[in-house]
């Protein structure tokens, strides 16, 4: 096992959540076994690493007692909190780089990006950013978070100032007032467009879903792609059974580990089993006015877990939905 497989703080985890943190993060032979795993033990593993943090699964919904898109809006300062170690955390996570660069090259464009502008929307500390990079390193790219403390590390990051990517600090139900400042669109003039957007783990925290992709058609080049990195668990009573036990049983428990902050992860977990389903969020794409709608998984535990959700901004104005 190598060093970064390795369980996450496995005694201070209760001792099942422990043995699960062993299978997930040391490397599954296959998903179905992660997946047959969790939908028999994710209610025993769940409740007993909620209750080792003070809470239980079941009483995660009334915990803070707040509607969702009250919660959304407390997401940024959340993340201030837990930034400085969210890297820690999250690239504990077998396959979480890897799937980021899945769904960025899934954006499928020319030549290594060259003469491209391309927005990593929601790019938190530049993990999504630097997968971006990686799939198209003649792109010119531009990171928005709205979250500063998330920013803080991202420009600290020796490959991002190697190779000259702008993070900005701005609302992404809205980025435009922030894009506009930062690449120098004066008022009056067209809104700054790119060719192609990556959004990861973003879209589900947006207290208006359908807002937000109204908005992004402004800042999308005809025929530019999108690529929404996200979870969807809503259609699978096996992934939601899979979600639950590792969001129980290792992120909320390591996440009090590593910042002695559970508050952002519970709502992940919230959040997560919240967000829509494959078949919904894709008609919520084509609702919006986006083209060429489809969706792919991604391998290992997160299969039917995690996917990238592509679309594209019609050709022209008036276009009609796939």
């Amino acid at each position: 096992m190598t060093d970064a497989k390795k369980p996450l703080l496995p005694a201070l985890v209760t001792e099942n959540a422990g043995k699960l943190a062993r299978v997930v993060l040391g490397g599954a032979k296959s998903a179905s076994s992660i997946a047959e795993s969790a939908s028999r033990k994710s209610a025993l593993v769940a409740g007993k690493a909620a209750r080792k943090v003070g809470a239980s699964a079941a009483d995660a919904r009334r915990t803070g007692a707040k509607p969702l898109t009250t919660r959304k809006r407390e997401v940024p300062s959340d993340f201030n909190i837990v930034a400085g170690t969210y890297d820690t955390l999250v690239t504990r996570n077998p396959g979480y780089l890897d799937h980021l660069g899945v769904s960025a090259s899934r954006l499928n464009l020319p030549n290594e990006g060259e003469g491209l502008r391309l927005l990593d929307l929601c790019c938190g500390t530049g993990l999504s950013t630097e997968a971006l990079q990686k799939a198209f390193p003649k792109a010119t790219i531009v990171g928005l978070d709205a979250s500063s403390g998330m920013l803080d590390l991202a420009r600290t990051k020796p490959e991002m100032k190697a190779v000259g990517v702008r993070f900005v600090l701005g609302d992404a139900m809205d980025p435009r007032s922030a894009l506009n400042a930062e690449l120098g669109v004066e008022p009056g003039e067209t809104d700054a467009q790119f060719d192609g957007v990556l959004m990861a783990y973003g879209i589900r925290n947006m207290p208006d879903p359908d807002a937000c992709l109204a908005v992004l058609h402004s800042i999308l080049k005809p025929g530019a792609p999108i690529c929404f990195h996200e979870y969807s668990v809503a259609d699978s009573a096996r992934a939601k059974g899979t979600w639950t036990t590792v969001a129980w049983g290792i992120i909320i428990p390591s996440g009090l580990i590593t910042s002695r902050h559970t508050r952002i992860y519970r709502y992940l977990w919230r959040s997560v089993m919240d967000f829509d389903g494959k078949k919904a969020f894709e008609n919520r794409l084509r609702s919006a006015g986006f083209v060429g709608v489809h969706t792919e998984s991604m391998d290992g535990w997160q299969k039917d877990i995690v996917h990238s959700f592509l679309a594209t901004e019609p050709a022209a104005a008036g276009g009609v939905a796939a």
